[in-house]
């Protein structure tokens, strides 16, 4: 009877792995369109670019509902609009 190890080892040899791994580029998974702007942006993405901003939103997507989160955000986003113009 064959031992078992000696077929499994034989199975793994590194020349058996490297000659079984064929390895292709992997594209991007999203990629950027250079025709976009800032303008086309949701505006309450701008509301995280602050940090102290996001670590509140981050404590509230722990601690609240997706609802008071979103009524949050919108809050936020409403009072930077108002600082830009």
């Amino acid at each position: 009877m064959p031992d078992l190890m000696d077929c499994l080892l034989a199975n793994i040899t590194p020349s058996n792995c490297a000659a079984k791994k064929t390895s292709k580029a992997k594209k991007p998974e999203m990629t950027l369109d250079p025709d976009d702007s800032n303008d086309d942006l949701d505006p309450t993405s701008f509301v995280l670019e602050n940090e102290n901003k996001a670590r509140t939103f981050l404590t509230l997507s722990h601690t609240s509902t997706p609802k008071q989160c979103e009524i949050w955000m919108k809050k936020e986003a409403f009072k930077l609009r108002l600082l830009v113009l």
